[in-house]
């Protein structure tokens, strides 16, 4: 077996994600807002939430999205039977 060089590793896997880029079928990130801003008390219709920058405590921005070599992402909202504010769920994700 040829010895394994993870720098060659790494641009091989680098390379592979520019030709083939991945696309990200899971994104919590309004559910994920939703539970901060409650904790916070505030209300999900004010969130304003900047992708830009590196967000502490989640697990989604654009800096990590691109530097992971995210490509596309498709967003499903999940909103569970039990929440009241099912419209205000699919709101946020726009």
């Amino acid at each position: 077996m040829a010895d394994l060089n993870l720098a060659d590793l790494n641009l091989r896997a680098q390379d592979t994600l520019r030709r083939f880029p991945l696309i990200d079928g899971h994104n919590d990130l309004p559910w994920a807002l939703r539970g901060r801003t409650e904790e916070e008390g505030g209300d999900l219709s004010q969130v304003v939430f900047d992708l830009e920058s590196p967000a502490t405590g989640l697990h989604t921005d654009l800096p990590r999205l691109a530097a992971g070599g995210v490509g596309a992402q498709f967003w499903s909202v999940y909103v569970p039977a039990s929440l009241a504010d099912t419209v205000g769920s699919a709101d946020a994700a726009r």
